[in-house]
């Protein structure tokens, strides 16, 4: 069935549905649903049974969790014969005494029975009729239970009664119900208990109430990015990478029931309908909402309302500000909440950031505050076009969205709100940019002065940036000539920075479309004319302009040395401990200075540059000083590694995992993966070969979707470091498995990784780790690639001894490759022989050999270029 045909249930999962549905769409949870499938198997001809309570928030799957395993009970054949399950209604409201419970009980047994036992059906929905008349006899509990009890034994099987929200039941019925139902549940072993609960509520922890050890808990957490990959593929039909999702997976904070509501604007592309969608949502459970927040101690509920209102992962510094409290009681407000499970924490111990567990109240809390949508959209907004980056329905979304906000005042709203609070987002999706632009400048067009004149400017600004970014080059220039003109000869310091900003946007275009000089050219003109002006903002514009013109130094050889004394001057000039706001700015300048250094081969010293910026600014709390915090560090890492201090590579390493370990920050997940990188060829040079080879299954288990600076995978990467290791302990087999999932992961579009594939392959032929013929085979499995590594076929064939015809043009290539694989193997040979001369065992000699002969260009990877200014 394809994604447009499937009923998705987000609210009441199995109803009008078949059990084949229901098993279909159910793609996660699947260990909750086998520790639930276990305890059944259990209690099967048990003296007596264990009863389960599922706990999770709203949205987490409960419902969808107790339709699965009814679907399991009624088709599996080892189950079928034995249970029954018995679905109550998702709020019991007709429940007040355990009498209610067992007529309730009889109810739903008589609707199960329909189709398969008819005649037992009719009968039993007569005895529910009956005794639901005669409700003022006492001992109509017994009446009910009995009957429940002799339709199983005529059934021959053993009930599964499954009821929701335990929590709000026990809060309705009347004194004495717990202790009766625990009586009922613990001696008589043909009927079990499956129920949910929004939360682990008190009766489940009173260890002189009823509940106390009744129940076996299974909670069900957010989905990680893997189930989210999964559930997203069954609404959509679309399969996504890791890092594609994630982003999805931190907006709807790994709740089923969001992804379901957002993964359905993923097919119809509509802001509006999932505004609405959310809203409804919303609407549905805004009691829930308030009871959720006025159980909270009143200090708690204000440090919990900002990371709501934040709803992205946020640090102390930024709740606290938020909240307008001071950082430290801050700070133990948020472990208490953390505590409590309604706040996660992600990071080490100065990068920790905080967020809402449920992300559905971070909307619900927009809503409620701020009383229109477009408070929502900003976010929306953000998340789906990070989604979209990159994908080939990137500019149907991007012009779905651009109409949108030009016909919807509440889109245009949200996008002008997304826009004022980051500017960036634009870049994500320029043409929808630009009509938010457009209104803003119409607005303002008649304003002469004040914060509206500045306003105007700005918006002038971000729209010649915005129209670069869509492509629209010629426009772009004449809104940039629009704005000097009206602008250019202004005093006013924050329109000044304004046109300083738009200049530096102009060269960041000019490079983007590969003008250098042009670019340049931008940048110096920023210092030109502002170069002196003493507002913290232009200078900073001046400062990023400096920075960037480095950056495009940096790539010529001619003028690396000019590029390091750029930044070399933009820290000594902004100092230590100089102004607030421009230390970020220091922090950049150094890691760029040390990358420059390792470039001119000078690695100690970039490695003292690197290890002073890092200790610097080691307890900052903003995100883009820790990020260059975490790159400097990587790079410490990898150079220690190339100047041979192995030891200390492998420490640094494992301090950045310490430290970093736990972030989802993009841009320190790529540290993460370099420092991973590093661990594991440093394990392999200590000889740690077993601890290298779990290290690059780990890098590509949870890094793979990471690209290096030469936008080769990480995946990719971590496979052929698992090749090279398999065959050099000679495990051929694995390493030929291995070999055939590298040539998989390998990106043809990629000149690096198509160079380093073909590079690694004739190391393979020669030092005899693999045969010619085999690796002929490898790469005629596969037609799509064949073309791009056909000359190395060729070669391989005529060096397992193989006549082959090709085209002139392609034996001329493989002639070459032929020779240099030749070369190699004797250059192996040689180096063989005098070990065996000097008594050293050869082959793992050998081996080894084969291992380092490309590495130096892969060491050289690690110590990646300057980053551009933040």
């Amino acid at each position: 069935m394809s994604s447009e045909e499937r009923t998705i249930r987000k609210f009441n999962p199995g109803t009008f549905q078949s059990d084949e549905e229901v098993m279909q769409q159910f793609v996660v949870r699947r260990r909750e649903l086998d520790a639930v499938l276990e305890t059944m198997r259990d209690n099967i001809d048990a003296a007596s049974c264990q009863h389960l309570v599922v706990v999770a928030p709203r949205g987490r799957g409960k419902t969808m969790l107790l339709a699965r395993v009814a679907a399991e009970l009624r088709t599996n054949p080892d189950y079928h014969a034995k249970l029954l399950p018995v679905r109550f209604m998702e709020e019991s409201h007709e429940v007040f005494g355990i009498g209610d419970f067992w007529l309730e009980a009889l109810y739903y047994l008589a609707r199960e029975c329909t189709s398969a036992a008819p005649e037992l059906a009719r009968e039993l929905e007569g005895v529910h009729a009956s005794l639901a008349e005669e409700w003022r006899d006492p001992r109509l509990h017994y009446r009910a239970r009995a009957a429940v009890l002799n339709a199983a034994d005529r059934l021959g099987k053993q009930l599964v009664l499954m009821m929701e929200n335990l929590q709000a039941l026990c809060d309705d019925v009347d004194d004495g119900f717990e202790w009766e139902l625990r009586e009922s549940l613990q001696v008589e072993p043909k009927v079990m208990l499956l129920g949910t609960a929004t939360s682990r509520f008190s009766a489940l922890d009173d260890s002189q109430g009823a509940f106390f050890e009744l129940f076996r808990l299974v909670g069900l957490g957010p989905l990680d990015t893997k189930e989210c990959m999964r559930l997203w593929e069954v609404v959509t039909g679309d399969r996504v990478k890791p890092n594609e999702m994630r982003s999805i997976e931190i907006m709807t904070g790994g709740s089923p029931r969001l992804l379901v509501i957002v993964a359905d604007f993923a097919r119809h592309r509509s802001f509006r309908q999932l505004l609405e969608e959310l809203v409804t949502l919303i609407d549905d459970h805004t009691e829930y909402f308030r009871g959720h927040l006025a159980a909270l101690p009143k200090t708690e509920r204000r440090i919990y309302s900002a990371s709501l209102a934040l709803w992205r992962p946020s640090s102390t510094s930024e709740i606290a500000a938020r909240a307008r409290m001071g950082v430290r009681i801050t700070s133990s407000m948020l472990g208490r909440l953390v505590d409590r499970g309604v706040l996660t924490v992600e990071g080490g111990a100065r990068t920790r950031r905080y967020a809402a567990t449920e992300r559905l109240y971070c909307i619900y809390y927009k809503i409620r505050r701020e009383r229109d949508e477009a408070a929502v959209v900003q976010n929306l907004i953000r998340f789906m076009a990070l989604y979209y980056q990159g994908r080939r329905s990137a500019g149907e979304l991007r012009q779905a969205l651009a109409d949108e906000v030009a016909r919807d005042s509440d889109v245009l709203a949200g996008m002008t709100r997304a826009l004022r609070e980051d500017s960036g987002i634009g870049l994500l999706a320029p043409e929808a940019a630009v009509v938010a632009y457009d209104s803003v400048i119409q607005r303002h067009s008649e304003t002469t002065s004040g914060g509206g004149l500045e306003e105007l400017a700005s918006a002038m600004m971000n729209k010649v940036a915005m129209l670069f970014a869509a492509s629209k080059d010629r426009d772009a220039v004449v809104a940039h000539d629009k704005l000097i003109a009206k602008f250019g000869d202004s005093n006013v310091p924050e329109i000044m920075g304004t046109v300083a900003s738009a200049f530096f946007n102009l060269g960041l275009a000019k490079r983007w479309l590969g003008q250098p000089a042009e670019a340049i050219s931008a940048y110096e003109e920023v210092e030109t004319r502002y170069g002196e002006v003493a507002s913290v903002g232009v200078q900073e514009a001046v400062i990023q302009a400096r920075s960037n013109k480095a950056e495009i130094l940096s790539d010529s050889k001619g003028q690396v040395v000019e590029a390091m004394a750029i930044y070399d001057d933009i820290a000594v000039r902004v100092g230590e401990g100089g102004v607030q706001k421009l230390q970020r700015h220091r922090a950049r300048a150094l890691v760029n200075k040390g990358s420059v250094q390792a470039r001119l081969g000078r690695l100690e010293l970039a490695i003292g540059t690197w290890k002073g910026m890092a200790g610097e600014f080691a307890d900052w709390d903003e995100t883009v000083i820790q990020q260059d915090v975490a790159r400097a560090l990587g790079r410490i890492g990898a150079a220690q590694l190339a100047t041979g201090s192995t030891e200390s590579a492998l420490r640094t390493s494992e301090e950045v995992m310490d430290r970093y370990g736990r972030s989802s920050d993009g841009e320190i997940r790529k540290v993460l993966a370099l420092s991973l990188t590093v661990r594991s060829d440093a394990l392999e040079r200590l000889g740690r070969a077993t601890e290298a080879l779990g290290a690059y299954r780990e890098l590509q288990d949870n890094f793979g979707d990471v690209v290096d600076a030469s936008g080769v995978s990480v995946e990719w990467n971590a496979i052929l470091g698992q090749t090279r290791l398999l065959g050099e302990q000679g495990d051929v087999d694995a390493a030929r498995r291995s070999l055939w999932s590298l040539y998989a992961a390998t990106d043809v579009e990629n000149d690096q990784n198509v160079m380093e594939m073909y590079t690694w392959l004739a190391v393979f032929a020669a030092g005899g780790l693999f045969s010619p013929a085999d690796l002929a085979d490898l790469l005629s499995s596969n037609p799509e690639k064949l073309e791009t590594f056909g000359p190395l076929k060729v070669a391989l064939r005529r060096m397992a001894g193989e006549t082959v015809r090709a085209p002139i043009q392609v034996m001329d290539v493989a002639d070459d490759l032929l020779e240099e694989m030749e070369t190699l193997k004797e250059t192996l040979k040689t180096a063989v022989e005098q070990l065996r001369e000097s008594g050293t065992a050869p082959e793992p000699v050998r081996r080894s050999l084969l291992g380092t002969l490309p590495r130096l260009a892969h060491d050289a990877r690690h110590l990646a270029r300057p980053t551009g200014s933040p």
